[in-house]
């Protein structure tokens, strides 16, 4: 009876210890790999770039280390890749553009640095990019706002760049979008409040302007400062929920928004600029 070629390798959350071993590049016939939450240490080989007929790969929480390979470059099947929570250093591959088949990119608290490369502007099928907690440089790229299909956009601190929130005025899709301390300036786009299906809004640490626009979504969450330790903690929970908004440390400015009592939300205002009129009690 001939042998079956393995496809699929699930070791997660089994405690492994130490490196990859190098047999593991060998299986070809892999099209979905989970090494998800071990104690993987070492680089990530180039010779992943056997892995062809990939299509899942997820390889964070671990303490992978070294610079991501470019050659993840040639699993152009890819349509999900993870190696979050890693200690991984230098750029991210620019390679990855290769990747056009890709619909979700977790790279948060990965390691890496530099600017997001300019070839990733023909991921046109991505639907999540999470990058936070990196050393990431530069400004948001403007091409992410021609990824029509994007759901979940999560990136924070970026240094020596400065950007504004024009390229988000077509990207309807949204539900999740958290841009923290990107040095972001200028107003928020006034058509956001047509986004039906933006639930989840932070845009803390940086110096945004202008008045909050009408919001039609009941369910949007809108965080613009606060503890995003706890946020996260109850998105990876599900228990976030549309019930409070803080748009504190800012500088957003005019009355506050006629939606605040619309949707019985309990709203921070601290540090702003709004003009607040008193009630005349006689």
């Amino acid at each position: 009876m001939p042998s079956l070629p393995l496809c699929n390798s699930k070791v997660y959350a089994l405690d492994i210890v130490g490196v990859i071993p190098d047999e593991l590049w060998s299986l070809t016939y892999l099209t979905n790999l989970k090494l998800d939450q071990n104690y993987l240490t070492g680089p990530l080989s180039s010779s992943i770039a056997n892995l062809t007929q990939m299509e899942y790969l997820s390889l964070g929480i671990n303490a992978l280390s070294g610079e991501v390979p470019k050659e993840l470059g040639n699993l152009t099947n890819l349509i999900v890749l993870s190696f979050s929570s890693n200690s991984f250093s230098g750029p991210l591959p620019s390679e990855l553009g290769n990747l056009t088949k890709l619909q979700q990119l977790y790279f948060d608290s990965s390691g890496v640095s530099g600017a997001i490369p300019s070839t990733y502007a023909a991921l046109q099928n991505l639907q999540t990019l999470w990058g936070s907690d990196n050393e990431l440089t530069g400004s948001i790229p403007e091409f992410i706002g021609n990824w029509s299909q994007l759901v979940d956009l999560i990136i924070s601190d970026l240094s020596n760049g400065s950007t504004s929130l024009e390229f988000l005025k077509d990207m309807t899709s949204l539900d999740t979008l958290i841009l923290r301390n990107n040095k972001i300036s200028g107003p928020i786009p006034s058509n956001i409040g047509d986004y039906q299906s933006l639930s989840r809004l932070f845009l803390g640490n940086n110096t945004l302007n202008g008045t909050l626009p009408a919001l039609k979504s009941a369910s949007l969450l809108i965080i613009l400062g606060g503890d995003m330790d706890t946020y996260y903690e109850n998105l990876y929970l599900n228990k976030v929920v549309g019930t409070d908004a803080d748009v504190s440390y800012n500088e957003l400015s005019g009355s506050p928004p006629s939606w605040i009592d619309e949707q019985g939300l309990q709203l921070n205002l601290v540090a702003n600029n709004f003009t607040i009129e008193r009630a005349n009690n006689r």
